[in-house]
């Protein structure tokens, strides 16, 4: 769901993103040398838009393996150098210009340079797990390689292919800014943090996703941050007349009302394109008829939403080849035996929690009333079932 401020539009990856923007606790908007976007009007912007929806603010920017990145595309190690220091220099007094221009917050910005983290605990300990799955997991060095493809693409001549020094010097850089990315309440000590960016990365996914390998914080949640367009007089006023194009789904995150939007789109547009959270295109079934069709056509099924490209609501949140087996654990009558073996009238199962509450409970008696409060929670994880 994306959320419209006055200034910018907010697009929150996952449901437990959007939850983190609300609390509100830390924004962290980090800065790229040689992005265009990052204009010191536009870090007035986004300063001025933070700081009033967050507790704290901090802008960091990458100064790590530039000259590195420049020398691989060519210019000699001393200019590499030079034109580093001087790219570097333009990025901070932007920043920093930007943030003055602001005005008083009422809020802390911080203004920090990934260098400065360097000897920092927590960051070293992720920039090493980064390093490690760069070197052990596919998966992830795929991500990465892609990141580095869409930042080379257009540095290169028509034909050229990236060399291996290029790759090496570029994933230095990644590396180098992931651990922000992967848990900036851990690094700068902040309950919970918002990392923002003017688009979404291929990493994106991967690390938000459920399963083994690098994960985000749980407390670490990534928005697409994207200045909102200003409307046309005559359509500031806003009306209940949805224009499908532009719709975000879901429609809203309350769950005991039926957005205002589903009436007009059963009668007008039952089935329109949307834009679901992860950014993709999506198409939205609003009718009865049509959704009781398609949930019996069998060309739409559960795993094909785990196959590799196809749009997705959420982020990924299980494993692509648990939701491909589903079909196969239920057609097999597994599904079937392990929920009746689940049942509250499987054979045995009362007769069994009678026998081990009063156990309990007679445990509780003989240590007495001064224990009692010490071991209700053992008594209550022990025993995980609502008595009637």
């Amino acid at each position: 769901m994306t959320i419209t401020t006055d200034s910018f539009s907010v697009r929150p990856f996952t449901r437990n993103c959007h939850i983190i923007w609300d609390e509100g606790d830390h924004v962290l908007i980090e800065v790229s040398p040689g992005n265009s976007y990052f204009s010191a009007r536009r870090i007035t912007e986004l300063t001025r838009w933070a700081a009033p929806r967050s507790t704290a603010v901090d802008i960091v920017y990458a100064d790590l393996h530039v000259a590195a990145v420049f020398a691989s595309l060519g210019h000699a190690p001393e200019q590499a150098a030079r034109r580093a220091a001087k790219e570097l220099k333009a990025v901070r007094r932007r920043i920093v210009g930007g943030v003055a221009a602001a005005g008083p917050p009422g809020r802390r910005i911080g203004v920090r340079a990934l260098s400065e983290f360097s000897d920092d605990r927590v960051y070293a300990l992720l920039h090493r797990r980064v390093q490690h799955f760069l070197a052990t997991d596919d998966e992830f060095r795929k991500s990465c390689d892609l990141m580095v493809q869409q930042f080379l693409a257009p540095k290169l001549a028509a034909g050229e292919s990236i060399s291996p020094e290029q790759r090496s010097a570029c994933l230095d850089y990644i590396a180098a800014e992931l651990p922000f990315f992967l848990d900036t309440p851990g690094i700068l000590g902040v309950p919970s943090s918002v990392s923002c960016y003017n688009a979404l990365m291929p990493l994106t996914e991967l690390l938000f996703s459920k399963g083994g390998g690098l994960r985000v914080a749980r407390n670490q949640a990534y928005a697409v941050v994207r200045p909102e367009a200003p409307e046309a007089p005559e359509r500031s006023a806003r009306t209940m007349t949805p224009n499908p194009e532009q719709l975000d789904f879901p429609l809203s995150r309350r769950g005991d009302v039926l957005p205002a939007e589903c009436s007009w789109l059963r009668e007008k547009q039952p089935v329109a394109r949307v834009r679901t959270l992860t950014g993709d295109s999506a198409w939205l079934v609003s009718s009865y008829a049509l959704a009781k069709q398609i949930l019996d056509d069998e060309r739409f099924s559960l795993k094909d939403t785990a196959a590799p490209g196809v749009p997705r609501q959420y982020a990924l949140t299980i494993p692509p080849e648990v939701v491909n087996n589903m079909g196969n654990i239920s057609s097999t009558g597994l599904r079937g035996a392990v929920m009746k073996a689940l049942s509250p009238r499987a054979d045995g199962l009362q007769e069994w929690l009678r026998a081990k509450a009063d156990e309990l409970v007679d445990g509780l008696l003989a240590e007495g009333p001064r224990s009692t409060s010490g071991r209700g929670s053992q008594t209550r994880s022990r025993l995980p079932c609502t008595a009637r």
